[in-house]
């Protein structure tokens, strides 16, 4: 195993440790883009005059999972500058 050693040590090794980060950073690019389509989608039905039932529901459901998003994006965010930091 590579990292058999730096699992005993309680260490990880700077190549895993710069793969996490990357791996990391696509999974945020992902994040970003569901929180940009939901907001857009957000958007339309801010500013659409006559909403029926439904589409107030999807509005006011949205409004609550582009915040859950936001919370994710922003915890995410910070790992990676954890991970950051632990290179250093």
């Amino acid at each position: 195993m590579k990292y058999g050693n730096d699992i005993r040590k309680g260490e990880i090794s700077i190549e895993r440790l710069k793969e996490q980060i990357k791996y990391a950073t696509e999974i945020l690019r992902w994040y970003v883009v569901v929180f940009i389509a939901l907001g857009s989608g957000e958007l339309n039905l801010l500013f659409k005059e006559n909403l029926n039932y439904i589409e107030y529901l999807f509005r006011n459901a949205g409004f609550m999972i582009i915040l859950g998003t936001g919370i994710v994006i922003y915890y995410h965010n910070r790992y990676i500058y954890t991970l950051i930091k632990k290179i250093k």
